[in-house]
C-alpha cells in the first residue's frame, strides 16, 4: 500500500467506509501551482469535503503540489491514498508536482502508475490506480486518476491509453476513473471512454455528468455536462497565454452495468480555474 510515512499517529486503520452502496465522488482540477494561492487551495478542498454529507469516498486530484496533499493527508481523516509525481521540484516550495487519489478508508492496494504517450513531446503526464473494497459491491472498486495534456497532439493517444488500461480492469472490478481530460465531451478523443450507449462511444464507461447518455450541451445551470474548466473564478484573473475557455473538461467516468442512478453537479471554486466536479451513484 503506497501511503505517506508521515501519517498521523492517532490514525486507526478502517474498513472501507461506505455504509451502502451509495457513493458520492470528486474531481477536481486544484491549479495548485499555476493559480499562486498556495495552501489556501487545501483548505478550500478541506471545508468543502468536511462540509459535505456523505463525504465522498473517492477524491481524484489534478495539479497537486507534494505539500499540498501532505496537508490534505493529515488533515483529512480517515482519507488515504497515493499521490503520483509528474514533474520533479516544479511547485513554489520546491516539491514535487502531480496527480493525487484519496479514498475514504484505509483498506486500499496500490496497484500502480504508468506514463502516458508524449508525440507531440511536453509535459510529463502519468495515470495512477488504487484498489479497494466496498460494502455492498459484489466485486471491489478499481479508482483511477489521470490528467491528459493539453498539447492536441498527445489528447487522443493518451486518452486511448487511459481508456485501454482502465477497460484492463473491469473484468474483475469495478472500475471509475476521473480526471481533467483536456477536451469536451464532442471530442472524437473522447470516444474510446464512452461506452457504446453513447453517440459514437467505443469503450465501457458512462460519465457521471450524462445522465442522458449525451455528449452535448453544458454551459452553467445546464442538467449535464457542466462546464468545469475556465478563468472565470480565478482571483488574478487568465495569464495572457491562458488558453481556457469555458467548457466542460473534467470527468468521472464509471463503468457500465456496475453504477446505477448517478448523477453530478458542478460546483464552485474560488482559487482554482476549474470547478470541482461532484458525483453520486448506486455501485452494484
Amino acid at each position: 500500500v503506497a501511503v505517506l510515512a508521515a501519517a498521523p499517529l492517532a490514525a486507526v486503520p478502517r474498513p472501507a467506509q461506505a455504509a451502502s452502496a451509495d457513493l458520492t465522488f470528486l474531481q477536481f482540477n486544484m491549479c495548485g501551482q499555476a493559480c499562486g494561492t498556495q495552501m489556501t487551495i487545501v483548505t478550500d478542498l478541506e471545508n468543502s469535503i468536511n462540509g459535505r454529507s456523505p463525504q465522498p469516498f473517492v477524491v481524484t486530484l489534478n495539479e497537486v503540489c507534494r505539500s499540498q496533499y501532505d496537508k490534505l493527508y493529515v488533515d483529512l481523516l480517515p482519507y488515504y491514498g497515493h499521490f503520483e509525481p509528474t514533474v520533479a521540484s516544479r511547485c513554489w516550495d520546491g516539491s514535487d508536482y502531480g496527480i493525487a487519489i484519496l479514498l475514504r478508508t484505509s483498506s486500499f492496494s496500490y496497484l500502480g502508475s504508468w506514463p502516458l504517450p508524449n508525440p507531440g513531446g511536453g509535459e510529463p503526464r502519468k495515470m495512477s490506480c488504487l484498489q479497494t473494497n466496498v460494502s455492498g459491491a459484489s466485486q471491489p472498486l478499481v479508482a483511477c486518476v489521470t490528467h491528459i495534456d493539453t498539447n492536441s497532439s498527445n489528447i487522443a493517444s493518451q486518452i486511448s491509453a487511459v481508456a485501454g488500461r482502465a477497460h484492463g480492469f473491469w473484468a474483475d472490478h469495478k472500475v471509475l476513473v476521473g480526471g481533467d481530460f483536456n477536451t469536451t465531451p464532442d471530442s472524437s478523443a473522447l470516444s474510446p471512454m464512452y461506452s457504446t450507449l453513447h453517440s459514437g462511444g467505443t469503450g465501457v464507461f458512462n460519465e457521471a455528468d450524462s445522465g442522458d447518455f449525451s455528449r452535448g450541451g453544458g454551459g452553467a445551470g445546464s442538467t449535464y455536462n457542466e462546464y468545469t474548466g475556465g478563468c472565470q473564478h480565478r482571483p488574478c484573473g487568465c495569464r495572457a497565454n491562458d488558453w481556457k475557455t469555458l467548457r466542460k473538461v473534467d470527468y468521472i467516468f464509471l463503468s457500465r452495468y456496475d453504477f446505477t442512478s448517478y448523477s453530478a453537479d458542478a460546483t464552485y471554486a474560488l482559487h482554482s480555474d476549474h470547478t470541482p466536479l461532484w458525483a453520486t451513484a448506486v455501485i452494484t
